[in-house]
């Protein structure tokens, strides 16, 4: 039994089942949807996660903690395992933000050639202003992704654009790589995460040398 890990498959099928639930359309909304309940979705596993450790340490027959002190100290509902992983967790929330992107006011993380690809294509398709939707984590915002979203709601207005003139099946073939492509972001940004969260609780638990 991995105690260690957090069960990621799980997450991921779920994140899959919400892609194809909330991004039938690809608009602010919908995205916006998606990422608030993909957000949800690490939450929960989180705290199940924690909860489950400390039965694990409290109540295996044969990994639980035997003495007395460690165990109290352990349990204590103001310093122990579960309070300090809480702390962690309320300083390095996973938070939906929103931002919108202008021509003339666009994130420092994109370089430039990206950015005067976003301008001309911005320019070209009418759209002055891009709302993209995302996670901000532990610190502060990825910018980097933020412009991978950035490029995905261009995409988006191509989308909505093209789809009086393409054909039925080239608009699912765009939806389909646009959904891929939402679902893969969400999913590198949380697996940084997670990878915290986990030496996190590695950490936490060594202070109690378990």
């Amino acid at each position: 039994m991995n105690i260690g890990a957090m069960n990621r498959v799980a997450i991921y099928e779920q994140l899959q089942k919400l892609s194809k639930q909330y991004l039938s359309d690809i608009d602010e909304t919908s995205i916006a949807l998606f990422v608030s309940e993909a957000k949800k979705v690490v939450d929960r596993s989180f705290d199940n996660y924690v909860l489950s450790q400390e039965e694990f340490y409290t109540k295996d027959p044969v990994r639980s903690i035997k003495d007395k002190a460690n165990l109290l100290a352990f349990t204590d509902i103001r310093s122990g395992y579960r309070r300090q992983m809480q702390d962690w967790v309320e300083a390095n929330p996973i938070e939906v933000k929103t931002q919108k992107i202008s021509l003339d006011d666009m994130p420092a993380g994109i370089s430039v050639k990206d950015r005067e690809a976003l301008r001309r294509s911005l320019s070209t398709f009418g759209v002055g202003t891009i709302l993209v939707v995302g996670l901000k984590m532990l610190t502060g915002m990825n910018w980097l992704y933020w412009a991978e979203l950035a490029v995905l709601g261009l995409a988006s207005q191509q989308y909505k654009v093209g789809r009086d003139a393409d054909t039925q099946r080239m608009q699912e073939i765009r939806k389909e790589h646009l959904v891929r492509k939402i679902a893969h972001c969400i999913r590198h940004d949380l697996d940084g995460w997670l990878d915290k969260a986990e030496q996190e609780n590695k950490k936490v638990l060594e202070s109690f040398n378990l």
